[in-house]
């Protein structure tokens, strides 16, 4: 019994190819780290003196939430919006443009698959702008979030990481469906 890939499993019909497949698993294995990164709290990371605990602290700020960890144990609390430097809430708008052009980029690539009417060069170009629009607003987030911290005493976090590399997979899928693509075919649909 053929496997679901190689039986055109999810995507029905003969028309998908192996690198729309490809393009699929790095965009979903993507969304999924930058979901990961983007809702965790370990962004920026540092070690304080704190003179009320009389400890080092370690000290974590993420996009939604800042997180204090004393020898005595880790406390998370969510950011009060007032108080939040401009800074840091661009870096979340930019953050949620992102997210917002990965799930379009998603949904296109899935109707590119799936819907024999979309299997066409103008979907793979819709599919490219949204997704490199949400790679470069990803990209303007981490740089803004990180540049003002990093200014300020504070390290790169695992969770920045994580965020990353699901940035870094989304445009690994975008190099695949070009490749498959011709990149000449799509700027002259862009032409057209």
């Amino acid at each position: 019994m053929p496997s679901v890939w190689q039986a055109g499993g999810w995507f029905p019909g003969g028309w998908v190819t192996t690198g729309t497949r490809l393009t699929l698993a790095c965009l979903t294995l993507g969304a999924v780290l930058f979901v990961v990164g983007f809702s965790t709290d370990w962004w920026v990371e540092t070690v304080v003196w704190s003179s009320e605990h009389r400890h080092m602290v370690s000290l974590a700020r993420g996009l939604w939430r800042h997180r204090e960890c004393p020898p005595s144990g880790c406390t998370s609390h969510p950011y009060h919006l007032p108080s939040l430097p401009g800074f840091h809430r661009t870096a979340q708008g930019l953050e949620c443009v992102g997210l917002a052009g990965l799930v379009l980029s998603y949904v296109l690539l899935l109707l590119f698959g799936c819907v024999k009417a979309c299997h066409r060069r103008e979907t793979v170009v819709f599919f490219l702008l949204f997704s490199l629009g949400a790679v470069m607003s990803m990209v303007a987030g981490f740089c803004v979030f990180t540049l003002r911290y990093v200014d300020e005493g504070f390290e790169m976090g695992w969770s920045l990481g994580v965020a990353i590399a699901g940035c870094s997979l989304t445009l690994v899928a975008d190099v695949v469906i070009v490749a498959e693509n011709p990149l000449v075919l799509v700027v002259e649909n862009l032409i057209r």
